[in-house]
């Protein structure tokens, strides 16, 4: 007792006389120092080694554990070569839900170990930061991407925080943040409770003209036909893109070039009243669409495609 009595003492006696605490050393660097390996030096400052097992608070308040210089904008400085910082391991329920913490409290990060939850306020394990109203997951939706940007995947699995653009319906409340930027644009859904996602299924994207003056009248997010190409099939024929005036070759080629070849129900439900002349054929005129001819004077009409490769289009939620 007449020991510690003694130690107390001694340590009380440096804090008003120095203002500062040592504990296995004689030389502390800080209000509050604590020499873990007992190595530092008598007098001077210790090497970048020795206080590697250091545990130092400023008169400013800063924490340095590793270093007895921790930045002074840092409240806490970790300085180590090969160890980490381990948060709290916990098992989250739901985005929605402050759970196993009694609320949510802005600012406060955890590691998530748990699969739990259903679409969109599934968990999964990672790293997570509370916003102050729901957990967010670093990992998928920390990384700064605003909702609405669009991305293409290699993959047909769906990531968290994304949804396949594929024009469907969905809730108005469970996607907030996504109808608060694209709204109805795509969809009103049933005019109520859900808004409809772009459909980016086997579609093309072009940039929006947004009074450029290249693509006039367009709106943000309204569906354009593709322009087709027009081939006269006749020995002289005076289209865009003449075909071969044989019947057996002339499909072959076709399917060969990739043209997308319409039924003519198709084709009417697309283009309507489309102009295919020359010298003796006007607008309107009958033709088979989907079997190419090789008559004189008939023509025949495809959709113009670049090469290209499938991937899954998503939408950040």
């Amino acid at each position: 007792m007449k020991k510690k009595l003694i130690i107390l003492t001694a340590i009380v006696s440096s804090a008003f006389v120095f203002s500062q605490v040592g504990i296995n050393t004689t030389n502390p660097q800080g209000t509050l120092h604590v020499d873990g390996a007992k190595d530092n030096p008598a007098t001077g400052t210790p090497t970048a080694a020795q206080q590697l097992n250091d545990f130092t608070v400023t008169n400013t308040g800063n924490v340095g554990i590793g270093t007895t210089t921790p930045n002074s904008n840092a409240a806490l400085d970790v300085t180590s070569p090969n160890k980490g910082v381990k948060l709290p391991s916990v098992a989250l329920v739901a985005t929605n839900n402050s759970s196993p913490l009694s609320a949510h409290i802005g600012g406060m990060i955890v590691y998530n170990t748990a699969t739990a939850g259903t679409v969109p306020n599934n968990v999964i394990p990672g790293l997570y930061v509370n916003d102050g109203t729901k957990w967010v997951n670093l990992g998928t939706q920390g990384e700064g991407v605003p909702p609405g940007s669009v991305f293409y995947r290699a993959s047909s699995t769906i990531p968290t925080g994304y949804l396949e653009c594929n024009g469907s319906a969905v809730s108005r409340t469970a996607y907030a943040d996504l109808f608060s930027v694209i709204g109805i644009t795509y969809g009103t859904g049933d005019g109520s409770t859900t808004f409809n996602l772009p459909d980016l299924r086997g579609e093309f994207i072009r940039g929006w003209d947004n009074t450029r003056g290249i693509d006039n009248g367009r709106t943000l997010g309204s569906w354009q036909k593709g322009s087709f190409l027009a081939g006269g099939a006749g020995p002289n024929a005076d289209s865009v893109i003449p075909f071969v005036n044989s019947s057996s070759t002339m499909p072959t080629l076709t399917a060969a070039l990739g043209w997308d070849l319409p039924t003519t129900a198709q084709f009417n439900s697309i283009y309507g009243a489309t102009v295919r002349a020359n010298n003796s054929q006007s607008a309107g005129a009958t033709i088979t669409l989907s079997t190419p001819s090789d008559t004189a004077n008939d023509y025949t009409n495809g959709v113009s495609r670049p090469r290209n490769t499938a991937l899954m289009p998503i939408i950040k939620y």
